[in-house]
């Protein structure tokens, strides 16, 4: 954890998503592990821009460390696609890839620069941990 290695969720943003709640969990398994995956902060992979928020994979090698066929996969993306939750940009051939962009990225996790670890909220005395209190919409 020192070196920044970690994704900060903020607990009230998750639970109320359509893709959570969805009685298909492979939804919600690809989604967090799309999150976990997403690139924070601008990149490239292999020459391909990747912007916030963004994974680029192939699919069948994604599928395959994911423990799904390559089929499950991409109806699992066009389902998180019309949920409004992803988009999906294929390219084709010899040196195909699949970009995600998660759409609200940005909801899940917060902008942190390299290695700043969340503000913690005063301690309630409650055993939780109150970060991101301070963003939950009630």
């Amino acid at each position: 954890m020192s070196n920044g290695n970690f994704v900060p969720y903020s607990r009230a943003s998750i639970p109320d998503t359509t893709w959570f709640t969805n009685k298909n969990k492979t939804l919600s398994f690809l989604m967090f592990v799309l999150l976990l995956d997403a690139h924070y902060k601008k990149g490239a992979w292999y020459g391909i821009p990747i912007n916030r928020g963004e994974v680029v994979f192939g699919c069948q090698r994604y599928a395959e460390r994911l423990g799904m066929n390559e089929k499950t996969l991409i109806y699992s993306l066009k389902q998180l696609e019309k949920l409004g939750e992803i988009k999906v940009e294929t390219k084709t051939g010899f040196n195909g890839y699949t970009k995600v962009s998660i759409l609200k990225y940005d909801n899940y996790v917060p902008k942190l620069e390299y290695g700043e670890k969340p503000k913690k909220q005063e301690d309630e005395g409650d055993g939780v941990d109150h970060y991101f209190d301070d963003a939950i919409q009630y």
